[in-house]
């Protein structure tokens, strides 16, 4: 069988995809009233509280894994209400659950206007 060749990109559309990313992180920071709350100090302080207190990935844990938590997810949805941003309680999630099945299931309710709970409240 024949080797596999690797993917391949040249310097000018590494470029052209690091800067696609940087338009997209800026669009979507100005489109969000509450995007730049990630960047302030009560945030990571509070980001940083939570890993401390729960360092494992609550949605791992209910499969039986342990894997180290990186992310302090909201437990459901703030829709841009620094209210809410603030007040809603947090979950430890590592990143491909982050960025799999919980922002999928953010992405449903969305679409029907509903709400997003945790699996475990």
């Amino acid at each position: 069988m024949p080797e596999r060749v690797g993917f391949f990109r040249t310097a000018r559309e590494i470029e052209a995809a690091r800067e696609a990313e940087r338009d997209y992180d800026r669009r979507r920071n100005a489109e969000s009233e509450t995007r730049w709350l990630y960047g302030t100090a009560r945030w990571k302080a509070k980001r940083a509280d939570q890993l401390r207190r729960e360092p494992l990935c609550c949605r791992c844990r209910e499969n039986g894994l342990v894997t180290p938590a990186t992310i302090a997810n909201h437990q459901w949805r703030h829709d841009g209400d620094p209210v809410l941003f603030w007040s809603i309680p947090l979950e430890s999630t590592c990143q491909p659950c982050h960025d799999g099945p919980i922002q999928a299931e953010e992405r449903a309710a969305a679409r029907v206007g509903g709400v997003v709970e945790s699996p475990g409240g």
